[in-house]
C-alpha cells in the first residue's frame, strides 16, 4: 500500500509543478503580449524588438469568396515595416483593440489566440501568435 501511496504523490507533486510552470509561462505571455499592445497603442516602433530574429511570421487574408492568401515576411523586412508604419498610423489614428484573448500553453511555447478589431478600417481580424518562452529576454 506504501508504495502506492508514494506513486501518488510523486505524480501529484509533478502534476503541480507541470501546472505551476504552465501558469508561470502563461504569466509571462500574458505580460508579452500585454506590452506588444502597449507599444502598439503609444505608437512606438519599439513594437519591432519584440519580434524574433529568427520568427515565421505569415499574414493569412481570407477573401468574402473564401479564397485565402498567405504572404511570409522575414522577421527582417516586417520589422522595418513595422518602424515605417508606426508614424502613419500615428497620423491617421490607426489604432486596434483586442478582445477574446486566450492563452494556452503548449511544451515550450505559449499559443496567443485573439480578435483583432481595427478601429479605422472597421474590420474584425482573428489573430494567433505562438511564444517560444526559452528565447525570450527578461527586462
Amino acid at each position: 500500500m506504501k508504495p502506492r501511496i508514494i506513486f501518488v504523490t510523486s505524480f501529484l507533486t509533478l502534476a503541480f509543478t507541470a501546472i505551476s510552470a504552465a501558469a508561470d509561462s502563461t504569466a509571462k505571455a500574458k505580460e508579452l503580449f500585454e506590452r506588444y499592445i502597449a507599444l502598439e497603442r503609444a505608437f512606438d516602433a519599439a513594437q519591432a524588438d519584440l519580434y524574433s530574429d529568427d520568427a515565421k511570421i505569415q499574414n493569412t487574408r481570407t477573401y468574402p469568396d473564401g479564397q485565402k492568401r498567405t504572404l511570409t515576411f522575414p522577421p527582417a523586412d516586417y520589422k522595418k515595416l513595422i518602424r515605417a508604419a508606426m508614424p502613419l498610423a500615428k497620423a491617421r489614428g490607426d489604432t486596434s483593440t483586442y478582445s477574446d484573448t486566450k492563452y494556452t500553453p503548449e511544451r515550450d511555447t505559449v499559443r496567443i489566440t485573439c480578435v483583432r478589431f481595427s478601429e479605422r478600417k472597421s474590420i474584425p481580424a482573428r489573430c494567433r501568435c505562438s511564444l517560444d518562452l526559452t528565447t525570450t529576454e527578461s527586462g
